[in-house]
């Protein structure tokens, strides 16, 4: 019936299953569940389903289901807890050996439950020595050896744990912030943290930010100071030379286009048939009032 493929699962026809080793009982019950359901063979286990009478035309069938069962539980239990069991399986007794089985789940203890959800507050992101995805893969394991007690995870738990979690530096915290006044979903927190993680340490809060919004994701940083340097980011571009390269010129105009509250869009680019140069009409919207920016043309010579 089964071949084993490692140290720690079995393959069996309904499926993979975890070998239950006294400390992995998620992993195995969640496995031996699936593999129960496959075989038709749960209800036989969970007593929903008794034996027919002595002469049934269907005594056949489920004792080949209760035979199955049995053979799944045999398959994945170590001999130490197997021996536990064997009272129940000598007497063919499917729901018995079922229920002598949850009794082996440590995590229905109130105390182990308590000690999982202390580990869990304690857990702190470090970015020297992890990403963020380690990071939050840790805080669903934790949902995952709670979720079978009486004391489970929900999603919005981990969601604020993985924000307040983070390190108190003004790169994690203005990403933080952002994600927090937008609302986000934890998909898209994670994404955005993600982000936060691209930048190289030691910049300041405005490059750190003006990094960060990769992926139409908008950091937040000082709002003056985001819009100053906007302003001087425009500036510099109209001060540009007229030869310079059409490559530079969209790169600079790719930069402004990242700054939180700005949406610059380049317009489709036309040859002078005097000149022979290029036109590339720039159109630059602020939100703010306080940058009146309403159009950059922009001469460069082709290359």
């Amino acid at each position: 019936m089964a071949s084993k493929t490692t140290v720690d699962t079995v393959q069996t026809k309904w499926g993979t299953l975890v070998t239950f080793n006294g400390h992995n009982w998620i992993d195995f019950y969640e496995a031996i569940r699936t593999a129960m359901i496959a075989a038709s063979a749960l209800s036989l286990c969970t007593g929903r389903s008794v034996r027919p009478a002595s002469g049934r035309a269907d005594i056949v069938e489920w004792d080949r289901k209760a035979g199955i069962a049995f053979s799944i539980i045999n398959s994945c239990i170590i001999p130490m807890y197997r021996s536990q069991l064997m009272h129940t399986i000598d007497a063919e007794d499917i729901a018995g050996t079922w229920a002598k089985l949850l009794t082996f789940n440590n995590n229905a203890n109130l105390q182990h439950a308590q000690n999982l959800r202390q580990q869990f507050t304690r857990e702190q992101f470090d970015p020297k020595t992890e990403t963020i995805q380690f990071f939050f893969d840790r805080l669903l394991d934790y949902q995952h050896k709670l979720s079978a007690t009486t004391q489970p995870l929900s999603e919005i738990e981990v969601y604020s744990h993985l924000l307040s979690a983070l390190p108190d530096t003004e790169v994690w915290q203005t990403q933080r912030n952002f994600i927090t006044s937008s609302n986000m979903n934890t998909r898209d927190a994670l994404y955005a943290l993600q982000q936060a993680e691209r930048i190289p340490r030691g910049t300041t809060s405005h490059s750190a930010t003006a990094n960060a919004v990769r992926g139409n994701i908008r950091g937040r940083g000082n709002k003056r100071e985001l819009e100053e340097g906007a302003e001087k980011d425009v500036e510099n571009i109209m001060e540009m030379e007229e030869n310079i390269c059409l490559g530079k010129a969209i790169l600079l105009c790719q930069i402004l286009a990242k700054l939180p509250r700005l949406n610059l869009t380049l317009a489709n680019s036309a040859r002078r048939k005097d000149t022979g140069k290029m036109l590339v009409g720039s159109t630059i919207r602020l939100e703010k009032p306080c940058i009146q920016i309403k159009r950059l043309t922009m001469m460069v010579l082709r290359k």
